[in-house]
């Protein structure tokens, strides 16, 4: 994880109620936040594109769900079921930067 961490450019994380009960989501923000910033990225958290796993529970206002429901918007069944359970349907992901707030565990 960390060697992938280390290279990528774009940090999908894939949200789920277990995502946010977890501390190790929170360091992977931090890191790939930190390397962004210590490469020189102006704005690291547009680089982040979170994508709904499985729904969370009413009342979660996690950062960045805003975002993962809109990119699912076209996709019947996303908001309901998430992207595990979109049998059959192919979510395209946008190549524009998103900015997603705060992340986690900050």
């Amino acid at each position: 994880m960390s060697h992938a961490l280390s290279t990528a450019e774009v940090f999908v994380p894939l949200y789920s109620p277990g995502y946010f009960a977890r501390s190790w989501p929170g360091r992977e923000w931090a890191s790939f936040e930190r390397r962004m910033t210590d490469s020189g990225v102006q704005n690291p958290l547009e680089r982040f594109a979170p994508v709904l796993w499985i729904p969370l529970p009413p009342g979660h206002d996690e950062t960045g769900l805003t975002e993962a429901l809109e990119l699912g918007a076209g996709q019947d069944g996303y908001a309901e079921n998430g992207l595990r359970r979109c049998s059959g349907s192919t979510l395209t992901v946008p190549l524009t930067p998103r900015s997603s707030g705060v992340s986690p565990g900050a």
